[in-house]
């Protein structure tokens, strides 16, 4: 019995399948990390141009520089990115229903 273990299964097989399980371990954990670092640094730099827009809405509506610090730091209860979404829908929703319409002149 004990022939046909080691003829099946050499110690040099088995320490090749034991580099090649741990080299695909180093792999794995080396492209996790580097996929973690983009997304988060890709997040991070989203959040930045939303914050940069909405600053830009806010000063191009005529808001003065405390109002426009007053909202950026109010929180909403939900985390920075949705309050962040949820300020730029409003602010463009608002900016829309405000837009000057064309009054029907007296006849």
């Amino acid at each position: 019995m004990h022939e046909v273990a080691t003829t099946r299964y050499s110690s040099e097989f088995l320490a090749l399948c034991g580099m090649a399980i741990g080299l695909v371990a180093i792999v794995g954990a080396i492209i996790l990390s580097v996929t973690i670092v983009i997304a988060v640094y890709k997040r991070r730099t989203l959040l930045d141009e939303m914050e940069a827009t909405i600053k830009i809405e806010m000063v191009q509506r005529g808001m003065s520089a405390e109002d426009v610090e007053r909202v950026l730091q109010a929180k909403m209860g939900v985390s920075r990115a949705k309050s962040l979404a949820n300020l730029f829908e409003t602010i463009s929703s608002s900016r829309k229903s405000n837009a000057p319409t064309q009054k029907a002149k007296p006849a």
